[in-house]
Order: structure tokens, then C-alpha cells, then sequence
């Protein structure tokens, strides 16, 4: 084992005299916030679209709150779409932030990204190889729905 004094990329930019993208250092966040209604009879493939953000956005963290325990409703998958005006289908799924959520139990859960992403944009968490340029709706996507009636809302947090 060694002792080490490894810096992070804000840090060596700054020890080299180089400002880091305000995404990085000083920036100012911002926070987009959704609430939907998710009735008993929804079913499964059901889309539940929260915030809209610019592709370049960075996100820092996002936090989904039900305010019931959803019977069923074991696998909700945190996902990115066109808006309406393009087309509305999905692009990918948000894997960084974990895997499908459960939201069998009235709960608060705080998400950040996985460590390697903190520093990607959304166009880079969806997958895509370059920047669109467009608005990306936030959702959650129900792959087992649940039988029960909730309030579901979703906070995120990001820069630009």
C-alpha cells in the first residue's frame, strides 16, 4: 500500500493556474421540480415526465419522493425523452443514477450520479456521442406500476 495525494480535475486545473467549466467549480445550481398523479389503474410501460432540461446540463442530484407505498410497484427506471415536439420517445435510460427504483414504500430517496459520471453531461448519461443542442424531458418509467394510487415528485438539481 502506498500514501498518495491525488487531486481531482478542479483542483489540478487550479494548482495550474486554469479556471475549470463553471459546471465544476463556482457554479450556481439550479433546480427543476415535477409532480404527477399516478392513479391505481396505471399500467406498466407508463411514462411520468417531471422536468425538462437543456441536453448540457449536469446534473448533481436527484430526489424522488412518493407520498404512498405503491403495491407492486417495484421497478420504476429513471429515463431521458424527447419533449413532445420532438417526437416524445424515449432516448435512454438514466443508469448512472442506479438501478430500477422501488417505490413499494412511501419514501424520499436521494440519488446522485455513479462517481465516474459526476462530471458528464446528460447528453453523455444518455449515451449519445455528441450534443444534440435540445431539451430532454426528465421521467420515470414504469416497468412494474403497481396497483396503488400516489403522488410521485421529482427534484433535480444541475448546472448549466
Amino acid at each position: 500500500m502506498a500514501i498518495v495525494n491525488t487531486k481531482g480535475t478542479t483542483v489540478t486545473n487550479a494548482d495550474a493556474g486554469v479556471l475549470s467549466d463553471r459546471k465544476f467549480a463556482r457554479s450556481r445550481l439550479i433546480s427543476s421540480i415535477g409532480f404527477v398523479n399516478k392513479a391505481a389503474a396505471d399500467n406498466n410501460t407508463s411514462v411520468y415526465r417531471f422536468a425538462r432540461l437543456p441536453s448540457n446540463a449536469v446534473i448533481r442530484a436527484i430526489t424522488v419522493n412518493s407520498d404512498a407505498a405503491i403495491t407492486g410497484g417495484t421497478a420504476y427506471q429513471l429515463a431521458g425523452y424527447d419533449t413532445a415536439t420532438n417526437g416524445g420517445l424515449v432516448i435512454a435510460n438514466l443508469t448512472s443514477f442506479g438501478a430500477a427504483l422501488d417505490l413499494s414504500t412511501a419514501s424520499i430517496k436521494p440519488l446522485r450520479p455513479g462517481a465516474a459520471d459526476v462530471e458528464k453531461a446528460l447528453w453523455q448519461l444518455l449515451g449519445l456521442t455528441v450534443d444534440p443542442g435540445k431539451m430532454v424531458d426528465i421521467a420515470l418509467l414504469a416497468t412494474t406500476a403497481g396497483t396503488t394510487a400516489a403522488n410521485i415528485s421529482l427534484d433535480v438539481v444541475w448546472v448549466e
